[in-house]
């Protein structure tokens, strides 16, 4: 597989980031493009970025496919992209048709938190591993599943959405319009809320050198790790209610692994102790010992070859079956 290469793009609400991968994961070339938001900019953007990747294929490299993760909500049969963060520029585009009649060669679109977790399951912590979830935990929450070396998507291709499994009954707003979920608890975005909190109550922490727009989650990550005793309470928290989530998947799935990505991931030591002692006092007793939580292996390139991880899965997308 040295010589079959895929091109991976990973869509944000910023940049596309870009990267031609090789059938055995090694990131080949790189390339990051501002996007903007309106449709016919992010598309010629998306085009642009195929064609300057072309250009770096040598000629004893076979290109076997493109694809393509964004945030929202994908139909992966009409290749569409529904309720995209920064990205309604292409709500309801027929991205992949009008991509197709530029570029001949087969095009797969799903969602990015799905596409690194197929990433991780071929190249990363999940590699060898038959059943896995992946959490990505950045801005949101997003997940994908794994199944008998396999995604599933579930039948409205929305399996995967974790980070609306509800922790607390009745508990904070979520951007869903929902209560209670993952993601208005452990998500980048809630971390900087409880800090912003926090310090407008006068409690003491390095963030205090920091103006309220500086805080973000990789600061409070970073502080957490060096003792401060705010930081660190904000990640134990995020780790237990990501652990609360993770007992149920266990609970529900009976899989062996659990992978955690995302900027959030940063949280070393503090943020994953905090996951396991929840993730086992939660979970059934009978099922405790049977599952690992790790931290994702791919880092910043989890997007582009997880998205290029979707065309080397092809055979394996085509004969799931639900």
């Amino acid at each position: 597989m040295d010589n079959q290469i895929a091109i991976g793009l990973d869509i944000g609400g910023t940049f596309i980031k870009t990267a031609l991968v090789r059938g055995d994961g090694h990131v080949l070339h790189k390339k990051s493009i501002p996007i903007k938001t309106t449709s016919s900019h992010i598309i010629d953007q998306i085009l642009l970025s195929i064609s300057l990747l072309l250009k770096e294929i040598k000629v004893d490299q076979e290109l076997i496919g493109i694809g393509m993760g964004a945030p929202g909500n994908v139909n992966r049969l009409k290749g569409t992209i529904q309720g995209a963060y920064n990205l309604s520029g292409l709500e309801d585009q027929a991205i992949v048709e009008i991509i197709q009649k530029k570029h001949s060669y087969p095009i797969f679109i799903d969602n990015d938190a799905t596409n690194a977790a197929k990433g991780e399951f071929l190249f990363g912590a999940g590699k060898n591993c038959q059943h896995m979830v992946a959490l990505t935990i950045g801005t949101g929450i997003g997940g994908g599943i794994i199944l008998n070396g396999q995604v599933f998507h579930g039948i409205t291709d929305y399996a995967g959405e974790i980070g609306h499994m509800t922790v607390v009954p009745n508990g904070r707003l979520c951007s869903c319009g929902n209560y209670g979920c993952l993601e208005a608890y452990s998500s980048a975005s809630a971390m900087v809320d409880q800090a912003r909190q926090a310090l407008r109550r006068r409690e003491t922490s390095q963030l205090e050198t920091l103006k309220a727009d500086e805080i973000n989650g990789e600061k409070i990550c970073y502080w957490a790790n060096e003792g401060d005793s705010l930081c660190e309470s904000i990640v134990q928290d995020v780790g237990h209610f990501i652990g609360l989530a993770i007992a149920n998947i266990i609970n529900l799935l009976n899989i062996p692994l659990v992978v955690v990505g995302g900027g959030v991931s940063a949280g070393g030591k503090v943020l994953f102790q905090s996951i396991d002692e929840s993730a086992n006092k939660h979970v059934l007793p009978r099922l405790r010992g049977t599952f690992r939580v790790e931290k994702a292996l791919l880092g910043n390139d989890a997007g582009v070859i997880g998205s290029a991880s979707a065309v080397f899965m092809e055979g394996l997308e085509h004969t799931h079956t639900l």
